[in-house]
């Protein structure tokens, strides 16, 4: 009862694959995504899969293969350049089975973020909605994955946080806590 009525032809995007919450900048980061027929009775045959790296436009990728209704399948994209700090992807859907659109355009693109670490951690940083990290567990992993190159701090905006567990951080000790 909770699900969307099922459409004749309905191509769509589920997730990025193997996605981290982070990465080095200046070394290429991969981007893969998980392709879905969502159709009821037509098999999905051809797409054209096109994608966005921090507002550049990257080579399309013409997918071509045959997935019954309520398969689906990881098509690798290529990768991208990160840049310090936030790097966004955004990628969608044209042409399917050679179609203008599919019967629900709704679904169709999807968007993630990774964090482009340029070097370790140092400093004061904020977690909450609009803020340098918009969750614990989004700073955690980038501290886990850039370490710290001297004190860090965390300012946690209101709200509730249930129990936080951080584990061995590269380059802590009695100064870089």
């Amino acid at each position: 009862c909770y699900t969307s009525m099922p459409v004749d032809f309905d191509a769509l995007l589920t997730r990025f694959e193997d996605w981290k919450a982070s990465v080095t900048v200046g070394q290429a980061a991969p981007v893969k995504v998980r392709l879905m027929n969502n159709s009821a009775k037509t098999n999905l045959t051809s797409v054209q899969i096109n994608w966005m790296a921090n507002g550049t436009v990257m080579t399309p990728t013409k997918w071509t293969g045959s997935l019954a209704p309520y398969q689906d399948t990881a098509v690798s994209l290529g990768t991208f350049i990160p840049k310090g700090e936030t790097n966004r992807v955004i990628v969608w859907l044209t042409q399917p089975n050679a179609q203008k659109r599919d019967d629900n355009v709704e679904n169709d693109t999807i968007s993630a973020t990774a964090y482009g670490c340029i070097g370790a951690l140092k400093g004061k940083y904020t977690i909450g909605e609009n803020k340098d990290f918009a969750t614990i567990a989004e700073a955690f992993d980038i501290l886990s994955i850039c370490g710290v190159g001297g004190p860090v701090s965390f300012l946690l905006d209101k709200g509730e946080y249930g129990f936080l567990s951080l584990g061995a951080i590269a380059g802590t000790n009695g100064t870089n806590t």
